[in-house]
């Protein structure tokens, strides 16, 4: 009888203890994706920027041109957000990145006219 409550205790314990660590584990992982999600936030304003400041300097200045590392991560922001792979972001895309990455919080209506303001030759994309 001993035996079986000595046992009982263990697996108790073990049980305990399996569930901490998925506890621990779960929390690390939603702190990462909190700190990824603030990286690509920030990111995301830092090229805003620049694109304001080149678009004041008429886009033709090169000390404001894109450095290859801002290529880089603009180009992994990019493909993040085009979800079928197709090359193009569509309305829908531009929405999740809008509310997602740029911590917007404009309704659905809002960013399909902010998206048509933006595509230029009106293809949709």
């Amino acid at each position: 009888e001993r035996k079986r409550e000595q046992q009982a205790k263990k697996e108790k314990l073990e049980a305990e203890k399996a569930a901490a660590k998925e506890r621990i584990a779960k929390q690390k992982e939603e702190e990462q994706a909190a700190l990824e999600a603030k990286k690509q936030r920030e990111e995301a304003e830092m090229l805003k920027r620049k694109a304001l400041v080149r678009a004041k300097h008429g886009g033709g200045d090169d000390d404001h041109d894109l450095t290859e590392e801002e290529l880089k991560m603009l180009r992994g922001h990019f493909d993040k957000v085009d979800e079928d792979g197709s090359g193009e972001i569509d309305k829908d895309e531009f929405c999740v990145f809008y509310n997602n990455v740029m911590g917007g919080d404009m309704t659905k209506k809002e960013l399909y006219e902010l998206f048509d303001k933006l595509d230029a030759d009106g293809g949709g994309s």
